[in-house]
């Protein structure tokens, strides 16, 4: 199994440069060719724009000098001009690409992103140090700027341009000293390896920055989330929000401070080292037009030594940016090639239209910890018996459940699916026959038939549709509502959405159980906000809709399920009594205490409201 080995996520791994090169141009390729045709051009027109520059104010004094009159004068400046006019025309049309890298991270990398999150194993998803790094890896997508995919992708072609540029300038300058052009070097090689340094601060601190972001975004969220304003209102916990944030963000401040503060000094000893070596560079030159150098070949030469210097600049601006940019595609290469380690999966098809489950003496531990969640759980589901799942809060009642659905994988025992290991059936067809209702549902803000179907409306069947609406319950309500079945959930997307009652969103996520028509429909407390009359009617729903099927009620409330042909009832993690209602009342164990507490407190509830 994946989780439970618990080796083969690993966060530390190192990627080189080299790695994150191919990692990304190894998505321009299989994606989007376009990019790297178009960033070509702008290398190159950007060289000759720069180029131009040198070139054309040297020129216009070797025309002056040499003209024999206005008539070659103009023409010579006019061909100056179209050629400049070309180059720089050419340029700009090759700037567009940045509007391409765009489209790219917003396309394909944040795709992969959601792509991941959607399919890595759920367990995995579940933990700490996978939604640090999520955080991470998110960052890398969604921010623009020189952070990011976008900024390795900008960078590195500005970088390109920079090199090729110094790459001629060097060939142009090669008449001059060569001390002068191993000073260049020189200085430039120091300034790289200081760069480096401030490089390695950064990343020593990426994990403490990680972590600090998914703080801050975990009190975002809860202050974006509608449904928690209230208790934000009536409890006063705006103070402690905002005090953790405050504290969270200066955090982050500090750390970004004492960041700058190494890029600083980096930025300092450059402009320091880019002094002396222009200092001594115009000195020679200076030295040289009074031995005769031409004056057009001076000014040439002056282009040539400050285009060298401003090449170099260039260069350790965009490898200190690279740098950084590097760090956060590793994050992300990171997070992706774990993700993709854990997409485990069997190869077995399950060919029948009925199913059923038995669990062999499993138990679970969650990685990290050292308590067993369930201790050598048995039992079995099947189409011809209904079975309830009861015990307190805390039972490990929901992690069944996730076990059931391929969530989770057991750390002892195995579940057998129609006598096959749970582990040898592929995983995406197992999910195909499965319906779950879960205590907090995922209803979407889109309309309430793709919330039935659970796909895009131009393949969805409508009359299925209807008709698992009709079954539900909620038919009644859509007939009522303008836009009928097609009417939006929520007011985000859609401003003239409409909410439903908790009572009307069981009925719609019982229609999307119906809809799909699964063999396994899997109910964990999914009416534990309902009154007991409200949930009791709602079981006599699920009770005679589902018929047929290999379904498993969950709840903490006993008198809910008593309908059921088996009740198992869970504590600590271990099934400690088991049978029908009957006969576990006339056990008269820890089943029929509890249904005796609940028995007793709704009967003072009824007694009380006839009171008032």
């Amino acid at each position: 199994t994946f989780m439970n080995e618990g080796n083969c996520t690993d966060w530390k791994r190192k990627y080189s440069i080299w790695s994150t090169y191919r990692f990304v141009y190894g998505m321009i390729w299989k994606y989007e060719k376009k990019i790297l045709a178009v960033g070509t051009g702008k290398i190159l027109t950007s060289i000759g724009a720069q180029v131009m520059g040198v070139v054309i104010p040297a020129a216009v004094i070797a025309v002056l000098e040499k003209c024999g009159g206005m008539g070659q004068y103009l023409f010579s400046m006019l061909g100056l001009f179209l050629v400049s006019a070309a180059v720089y025309g050419a340029q700009s049309y090759f700037n567009g690409i940045e509007m391409l890298e765009v489209e790219f991270r917003a396309k394909h990398g944040s795709m992969m992103l959601m792509r991941e999150v959607c399919e890595a194993d759920y367990e995995w998803m579940e933990r700490k140090d996978t939604r640090e790094n999520f955080e991470k890896g998110l960052g890398v997508m969604s921010e623009g700027g020189d952070s990011g995919m976008s900024g390795f992708l900008r960078q590195n072609t500005a970088l390109a341009i920079n090199i090729l540029g110094l790459i001629i300038y060097m060939f142009a300058a090669a008449s001059l000293e060569p001390l002068i052009i191993l000073l260049l070097l020189a200085v430039s090689l120091i300034q790289l390896g200081i760069y480096s340094l401030a490089r390695k601060y950064e990343e020593s601190h990426k994990e403490e920055r990680g972590s600090l972001w998914m703080k801050q975004r975990y009190h975002e969220s809860v202050t974006d989330n509608i449904q928690a304003g209230k208790d934000i209102r009536l409890f006063g916990l705006r103070v402690w929000l905002l005090d953790y944030y405050e504290g969270y963000t200066r955090r982050v401040k500090r750390l970004f401070a004492k960041e700058r503060g190494v890029y600083f000094a980096y930025g300092l000893s450059v402009l320091l080292m880019s002094a002396l070596r222009d200092f001594v560079c115009y000195t020679y030159l200076l030295g040289r037009m009074s031995e005769g150098m031409g004056t057009a070949e001076f000014v040439f030469y002056l282009g040539i030594v400050a285009g060298f210097s401003d090449w170099f600049s260039r260069i350790s601006g965009n490898l200190t940016i690279l740098g950084g940019a590097c760090i956060n595609m590793a994050d992300f290469q990171r997070w992706y090639d774990n993700a993709q380690r854990t997409h485990a999966s069997g190869e077995k098809v399950l060919t029948g239209k009925k199913i059923s489950i038995s669990f062999e003496n499993v138990s679970f531990v969650y990685p990290g910890s050292e308590n067993r969640v369930l201790d050598h759980v048995s039992f079995t589901l099947s189409s011809d018996k209904k079975t309830a799942l009861v015990g307190v809060n805390g039972a490990g009642k929901t992690t069944i459940v996730k076990l059931l659905c391929g969530l989770y994988r057991p750390t002892e025992g195995r579940i057998l699916i129609d006598g096959v290991d749970l582990r040898e059936i592929n995983r995406e067809q197992y999910f195909e026959k499965i319906s779950a209702i879960f205590q907090e549902p995922l209803i979407l803000e889109t309309g309430l038939d793709v919330n039935v179907a659970c796909e895009v409306r131009e393949h969805l069947d409508r009359a299925r549709c209807e008709a698992a609406m009709k079954r539900s319950g909620l038919w009644e309500k859509i007939q009522r509502l303008p836009a009928g079945m097609e009417s939006s959930y929520g007011n985000v997307i859609d401003k003239k959405g409409i909410f439903l009652s908790g009572g009307e969103q069981q009925k719609l996520l019982l229609a999307r159980a119906l809809y799909k028509d699964a063999p396994l429909v899997l109910l964990d407390e999914p009416t534990a906000a309902m009154d007991a009359l409200a949930e009791k009617a709602t079981y006599e729903v699920y009770d005679r809709e589902l018929a047929g099927k290999t379904v498993l009620f969950i709840s903490h409330r006993l008198a809910s399920t008593r309908f059921c042909d088996e009740i198992l009832f869970l504590k600590n993690g271990t099934i400690t009594e088991r049978g029908t209602h009957k006969e576990l009342l006339a056990a008269d164990g820890e089943y029929a205490e509890m249904f005796e507490v609940q028995s007793r407190y709704y009967r003072d509830e009824k007694e009380e409201t006839h009171e008032l």
